[in-house]
């Protein structure tokens, strides 16, 4: 469970704070012993074993105690509510649930008691209770309102979205896990690095036997501190090997670590600077007050405090308190610089971790829980100016939400990937994918079911351009341990192919087509009767279809097969017949001259909505028809040649859709329109992929061609 690994000070609600939000940032900060050092801490509830081992954080084994004072009889209601926290911090989903819904059925269970009890539901699938509990949570104070709306709605979309087709297959990768938390892989070269608390060295394996004698025992967890591991990646990749056939992850570079914890890391695309988290003991402090955490953060971190009328936590005194921190190290020869920290890291004030890279090399991307931010953590980006040097942190505010946003990456599509709790989603972590660029990004998506569980998932890892395969951070049903590593392969696509005469749009049976594609691979097919034909695609290609009869002058179209396009869509090809087609069946002049009139609706960059002048545009048109059914409507969309060529025929369709939608609104029939989108293929002036053209220039090509043709 990651989220227990990144901390700091544990001061409360561990639910989506301590616990998913860090899924890094709570166990890094706890301490050297694996606990903020507490003097003067008083629980005095009865159950002073149990009492003792949670004032620690030692959540394992503070539950075995509760747990015997909880079967006695008429418990006291603290047990109870300490038990709940205890099985979430552990992430024991049946046991969390178990204790939340006794914790609900308090006499005096109040609003904080159901949203536990929601959360409970949602990460175990059970969306519908989940959404009842959360609606009973009103006015609780662990989260704000507009927040736990958020909760409500996720477990429609969820609900919604779990009948959605499944895109990726997704497999433990089991050469990898083992019954200690393992996640959050990056690849440099020939070689897979990942994050474990497994014991490594004979003395870990040693001492892992012995806990209380470690040097290195982690107290929340009762492992050893986390470290980077590497593998080799040809290895981890074929799923045909095991244990005992894959070359025993080693520790990756002791020399970069702190002594706590280590990790996630991440290489440049040139492997001449590694970046990487480590845990940094601050500075000593009096107490938390001092370095500024309030009382609603002592109800983030150790909520049950304030409920217990308990001297207040951030009042108490502590020996130190660790954060996160972001750390460099330049290639040398055959091995690294003296490791430099980033000199925006927060000191004893805030975290700073995460580490991304850009394709480039000139930005930085991480996560933070700076003062100032829109949630827990947030996302931010950091200029790496030429001389090596940092520009200041900016906040990635079109991403952030009231939750926590971490885990950035960036894939081989060069799309950034992350991991956020604020957004709809399945329950827990889900991973998101913002396209953009710099720091400018937008059109998230969930990456959808099979990818997202009802648990944490995080720490993408896409291994080609197109996002066809690579890993992710589980601790879903079904690991071998904590966090496991899973990797995931797009399915094949079908697609569906009519061809259709321009003017007429009859089908066209019996037309020859070629599909090339840019992975090489090519295929000949040929439409039925009926003008119809399919074919088997891998998920993410990009290919040019080609049609050819006789009688008809040749037709190209380009498309990608992807999750946005292939959704239960058939790709229609038009031809023109030879010689070129005149309708020789009697038309009014009117809509003779209709026909001929140029309709086009301009669209602002990356956007799909229909602006004022575009709506003025639609408005001549429908006063031109008057009514009139004796017309078909052709609709084409296009983009302009920035952006990849994925979200472009995702985004021109959408703009046929819009344009759709308006006509379908205004009361012309559905069935008398025809829509076809190109992405970017069809410029109609210079400004190709890479071509340097004025904003005015690239205006001309976003926009939608409005045909009308003559039917009888």
């Amino acid at each position: 469970m990651v989220n227990n690994y990144q901390a700091g000070i544990p001061i409360g609600n561990s639910n989506r704070f301590d616990f998913l939000l860090s899924k890094w940032v709570w166990f890094f900060l706890l301490g050297i012993f694996g606990l903020v050092q507490v003097h003067g801490q008083q629980l005095p509830h009865g159950g002073e074993t149990g009492d003792t081992y949670y004032s620690q954080f030692r959540y394992d084994r503070a539950a075995k105690d509760y747990e015997k004072l909880a079967a006695k009889k008429n418990p006291k209601a603290v047990y109870v509510r300490r038990l709940v926290d205890c099985y979430q911090h552990l992430r024991n989903y049946p046991k969390f649930l178990e204790w939340a819904g006794k914790a609900a059925s308090l006499p005096d269970a109040g609003a904080n008691d159901f949203f536990y009890l929601g959360e409970a539901f949602q990460e175990t699938g059970k969306y519908d209770s989940a959404k009842v509990a959360f609606k009973k949570a009103l006015g609780t104070n662990i989260v704000d309102a507009n927040t736990l709306q958020n909760y409500i709605e996720s477990c429609d979309w969820a609900k919604a979205e779990d009948q959605q087709k499944e895109w990726f297959t997704v497999h433990n990768a089991q050469y990898l896990n083992t019954r200690y938390a393992d996640f959050s892989p990056s690849v440099y070269k020939d070689s897979l690095y990942f994050v474990s608390d497994r014991p490594i060295t004979p003395k870990e394996i040693r001492e892992a036997k012995n806990k209380n004698n470690s040097s290195q025992y982690y107290g929340w967890t009762g492992n050893v501190y986390l470290k980077m591991l590497s593998a080799p990646l040809a290895s981890a990749l074929d799923e045909g090997l095991n244990k005992d056939t894959l070359n025993s992850p080693k520790e990756y570079n002791r020399f970069l670590g702190s002594g706590f914890h280590m990790g996630p890391m991440v290489f440049s695309e040139d492997g001449k600077r590694v970046y990487y988290t480590k845990t940094v003991s601050a500075k000593k402090v009096d107490s938390l007050l001092r370095v500024g955490v309030k009382d609603r953060d002592s109800l983030r971190y150790f909520r049950t405090v304030v409920g217990d009328k308990v001297k207040k936590f951030y009042e108490l005194k502590i020996a130190f308190i660790n954060r996160l921190e972001l750390w460099y190290s330049d290639r040398n020869g055959s091995g690294w610089s003296e490791p430099k920290p980033f000199p925006y890291n927060g000191g004893v004030n805030y975290s700073v971790g995460h580490p991304a890279i850009s394709k480039d090399g000139r930005y930085l991307y991480f996560t933070s829980d700076e003062s100032g931010g829109k949630g827990g953590y947030d996302l931010y980006y950091s200029t790496i100016n030429s001389d090596g040097s940092f520009s200041k942190p900016v906040n990635l505010a079109s991403l952030n939400t009231n939750g926590d946003d971490e885990f950035p990456s960036i894939g081989e599509d060069n799309h950034l990937y992350f991991a956020s709790n604020g957004r709809l989603g399945y329950g827990g972590l889900d991973i998101y994918q913002a396209i953009g660029s710099e720091g400018n990004w937008g059109s998230v998506h969930n990456l959808g079911k099979s990818i997202n569980s009802d648990k944490d998932d995080f720490g993408y890892l896409g291994l080609d351009r197109d996002g066809e395969k690579g890993f992710i951070s589980s601790n879903r049903e079904g690991g071998m341990g904590n966090d496991d590593i899973y990797s995931f392969q797009k399915i094949p696509s079908i697609l569906q192919v009519v061809v259709r005469e321009n003017h007429s749009l009859k089908k066209i049976p019996f037309v020859s087509l070629g599909i090339a594609c840019e992975n090489g691979k090519g295929e000949k097919i040929q439409t039925n009767e009926l003008g119809f034909a399919s074919m088997k695609l891998e998920a993410g290609q990009s290919c040019t279809l080609t049609g050819h009869k006789i009688g008809f002058r040749d037709s190209s179209a380009v498309f990608v097969s992807n999750k946005l396009q292939l959704k239960n869509d058939t790709l229609t090809l038009f031809m023109d017949s030879l010689p070129a087609q005149v309708d020789l069946r009697p038309v009014t002049k009117a809509l003779a001259g209709l026909a001929e009139k140029n309709y086009v609706v301009y669209y602002n960059f990356d956007r799909y909505a229909i602006r004022e002048d575009a709506a003025r545009v639609l408005v001549g048109l429908k006063q031109d028809l008057n009514g009139r059914s004796d017309y078909r409507i052709l609709i084409s969309s296009y983009c302009d040649s920035r952006g990849t060529d994925i979200y472009n025929y995702w985004l021109s369709r959408k703009r046929s859709e819009a344009v759709l939608k308006d006509l379908v609104a205004s009361g012309i029939p559905k069935e008398r329109i025809r829509i076809s989108w190109f992405g970017n293929t069809k410029p109609i002036n210079g400004c190709k992929k890479g071509t340097d053209c004025s904003e005015e220039e690239h205006q001309q090509n976003r926009r939608s061609d409005i045909k009308l043709v003559p039917v009888k």
